[in-house]
């Protein structure tokens, strides 16, 4: 990754983030999405693991997507559609510290997101056992193709994060 670390520094640039106080390095610029930052929680909770980004996933509608395209005006009026919705997928990554427990983790995690539909996890380039996780997305990746799919896709992120959650405690 762009920005490796060593493994105690990143641990504590996380525990860091998460407290609300992150560095100045601007690393992470936002705190975790509502919705993920359990689950961010707890894989940070884990001594061997420190995650380096995030996203909760996130509905568009024709109108939001509007808005975003003129600069966040909230005042733009659309025309039909309005059953339009995109979803941008939930994710995280993370690095462990290589420990057998970490294999161990990481094996079980891989296992388990890759029986799930639209769901991947992969390592990431450039990084020493640092990994990507997305955990949806629709059928074969296409986009959603409505809003009643997109609002499928969310709900089934954050019933994958409970999962995950209950995952990360038998490591903890």
């Amino acid at each position: 990754m762009a920005r490796e670390l060593p493994f105690a520094q990143g641990k504590k640039a996380a525990e860091l983030w998460l407290s609300g106080s992150p560095t100045n390095d601007n690393w992470w610029p936002a705190p975790p999405d509502a919705n993920i930052a359990p689950l961010i929680r707890a894989l940070n909770s884990l001594l061997f693991l420190y995650t380096h980004a995030c996203c909760g996933g996130h509905i568009r509608t024709k109108k939001a997507v509007l808005q975003l395209l003129v600069g966040g005006k909230s005042d733009q009026t659309t025309a039909g559609d309005e059953d339009f919705g995109c979803y941008s997928g939930a994710w995280f990554s993370f690095t462990v510290d290589g420990s057998a427990k970490s294999e161990r983790f990481v094996e079980e995690l891989r296992g388990q997101v890759m029986k799930w539909l639209g769901a991947s996890f992969q390592e990431l380039p450039g990084g020493d056992r640092t990994y990507g996780v997305n955990l949806t997305g629709a059928d074969s990746n296409a986009p959603a193709k409505g809003l009643e799919e997109a609002r499928a896709l969310e709900k089934k992120a954050n019933e994958r994060m409970v999962l995950l959650i209950t995952l990360i405690r038998r490591y903890a």
